[in-house]
């Protein structure tokens, strides 16, 4: 079990949300006044910066990425930000700066990235294509979690994925 000991200086983040547990970090997302909204990590052993900090300012400045859906698997954090060009799209991290990257794949890179969700190591989610319909994705673990599309719905035929789930074992 991973619990946070200690006092953390409440100047350092506010609005922590969206905590999720993996591999003896957690995750969450929270303010700060000089970042705004970014991904953040604890090792649950203290509020000292080396144990609990910000994993990286992805958009630059106070405006923050708004990271979304964190879901974990093994030692990584999956999740959904907005990126400079006001698009919301998947990434990964381990919680270090140089872990942290945008999913990416032969595929152009879908946007409006939801309902993320893990199967068997693999990451699934909805995401809208460039023609602008609502797709399936897949980023296989095999892969290092490149992107595939699973999906070739078409804009016309008015399909709207709302929520994914898992059946079965």
């Amino acid at each position: 079990m991973l619990t946070l000991q200690g006092t953390v200086n409440p100047l350092w983040f506010h609005d922590a949300e969206q905590l999720v547990a993996g591999s003896g970090q957690m995750f969450f997302v929270a303010d700060h006044v000089d970042t705004g909204r970014e991904l953040w990590v604890s090792n649950g052993k203290s509020g000292k910066p080396e144990d609990t900090h910000l994993v990286v300012d992805l958009i630059s400045g106070t405006t923050g990425s708004d990271p979304r859906s964190l879901v974990t698997g093994g030692t990584d954090v999956f999740f959904s930000i907005v990126n400079s060009g006001g698009d919301r799209v998947a990434y990964v991290s381990n919680g270090t700066p140089t872990g942290t990257r945008q999913l990416l794949g032969t595929i152009p890179t879908p946007v409006d990235v939801d309902n993320l969700i893990l199967n068997a190591g693999n990451l699934y989610f909805t995401g809208t294509d460039s023609g602008g319909a609502d797709q399936l994705y897949v980023a296989n673990k095999g892969t290092d979690y490149t992107l595939e599309q699973l999906t070739s719905f078409d804009l016309s035929s008015g399909l709207s994925i709302e929520q994914l789930a898992l059946a079965g074992d």
